[in-house]
């Protein structure tokens, strides 16, 4: 009987090592995407890549900078942002919408 209490009580601290080991990085970082670190400019849409200095993350996109805005269109499967490399997950979104944009525009993420 004492050797399976000291069997299990080694499985629980293993377990419990195990366990702050794998959430021990829990910091959260964020990544701004802006006109400004896209190869676009004016109306012409252009594929791009940057990579976050805060974080692992890298992203390609295929935008345009009208307005000094990331543009996006839905008539092209092309255009949009994704990311090739992460080290985490996205926990929240924010997106400043440009006044200038047409009613009835949506965003898909």
């Amino acid at each position: 009987m004492r050797k399976l209490s000291v069997l299990l009580s080694l499985i629980m601290i293993i377990t419990a090592l195990g366990s702050a080991v794998i959430f021990a990085d829990t910091s959260i970082v964020t990544d701004e995407l802006t006109v400004d670190v896209t190869e676009a400019s004016g109306t012409g849409y252009a594929e791009w890549t940057y990579q976050s200095a805060s974080s692992a993350a890298k992203y390609l996109g295929n935008s345009a900078a009208g307005n000094h805005s990331i543009q996006l269109k839905s008539a092209d499967k092309t255009s949009g942002i994704v990311t090739t490399v992460s080290g985490g997950y996205a926990a929240k979104v924010n997106i400043d919408w440009n006044s200038n944009t047409t009613d009835g525009k949506t965003l898909m993420i």
